[in-house]
């Protein structure tokens, strides 16, 4: 029964690691920009800037509370639909889509 408990509750543990080592991050907390071209994902913020390749994400999708960049199956970026202008969105995923090709 004890290692039955243990597997229901390994999502939720596993969860709350990961969460204490992001507000652990030196960038936890602050702004983050965020600039979308054809190639990949430019961001800039307290932690340095870094480049990023459309290959290098394993998933993106757009909802209508904003845009979710998975790293991997399980870690994403959230960006605020709120942060994108006009028609920006659309131009992100389509940037996707085109080097998914």
């Amino acid at each position: 029964m004890m290692a039955g408990s243990l597997g229901f509750m390994r999502p939720m543990l596993w969860q709350m690691w990961q969460e204490r080592g992001l507000r652990k991050h030196s960038a936890y907390d602050s702004m983050v920009r965020y600039t979308f071209s054809s190639s990949g994902v430019s961001m800039a913020g307290k932690a340095g800037d870094m480049k990023v390749d459309w290959s290098e994400f394993y998933e993106l999708k757009a909802l209508k509370k904003g845009l979710l960049i998975y790293q991997d199956k399980k870690q994403y970026m959230w960006i605020e639909s709120s942060a994108f202008g006009e028609g920006q969105l659309d131009a992100v995923m389509q940037f996707w889509h085109d080097s998914q090709a």
